[in-house]
């Protein structure tokens, strides 16, 4: 039987890049709330066919929903880092290395 490979991952923002923008009015902030369940969904049908993913977050999506998160992690989920409010790389200060 042939054998097939699929990396799958996730951009798991919630609100973070709505808040980036600075649009916090209802509208934009409740599109990034349903992230939660369509989150609590894909992890679902993940475990349903036992299937493992690496899901990009950003810090201030495991700040405000740490259960959900936590859920990602514990079902064997990788975990990378998105920012803290998903901002566009280019805009952020260039990194200094002390001594480098």
């Amino acid at each position: 039987m042939a054998q097939h490979f699929v990396c799958l991952t996730f951009d798991f923002d919630a609100i973070s890049p709505w808040i980036y923008r600075g649009m916090s009015t209802p509208t934009p902030i409740s599109r990034g709330e349903f992230g939660i369940i369509g989150a609590q969904r894909l992890l679902d049908l993940l475990a349903k066919h036992d299937i493992t993913a690496t899901w990009f977050v950003p810090g201030h999506t495991i700040e405000t929903y740490p259960d959900i998160c936590t859920r990602i992690h514990a079902a064997g989920h990788e975990i990378g880092h998105h920012g803290y409010l998903h901002e566009p790389r280019t805009t952020l200060p260039k990194c200094r290395i002390p001594g480098a």
